[in-house]
């Protein structure tokens, strides 16, 4: 038994960078992937910065191959679930990286700038 290439597309990813709690943004990302039909790839990391350390993960997607769709439309969508987790998350701020390029994104809440 063997494996046969059945489909194949450009490379387009995007890749969400955001403080917060894994085990939160895991039970976020199964809710969310039902209702939408997506699926991320999370992964835990540490951000080091000037004056501190915070806990958060990466989330990725990519153009599946067996469900192609306009990398517009992707990263389009991918930012809309980047706002909800960050809200979700209590996080004020985040940074989208993608093949079309990288985006930061903070809150304009004013309670969110103290």
């Amino acid at each position: 038994m063997g494996f046969k290439e059945h489909s194949s597309t450009e490379t387009f990813y995007a890749t969400l960078h955001i403080a917060g709690s894994y085990e939160d943004a895991l039970r976020f990302c199964k809710k969310y992937s039902y209702c939408h039909g997506s699926c991320f790839q999370l992964t835990r990391c540490q951000y080091q910065y000037t004056g501190g350390t915070e806990d958060g993960m990466t989330v990725r997607v990519i153009d599946y191959p067996r469900f192609q769709k306009d990398h517009y439309e992707i990263l389009k969508t991918f930012t809309d679930f980047s706002c909800a987790l960050a809200k979700e998350l209590c996080q004020k701020s985040f940074t989208i990286e993608s093949t079309l390029g990288t985006k930061y994104f903070e809150s304009d809440d004013p309670l969110h700038s103290k």
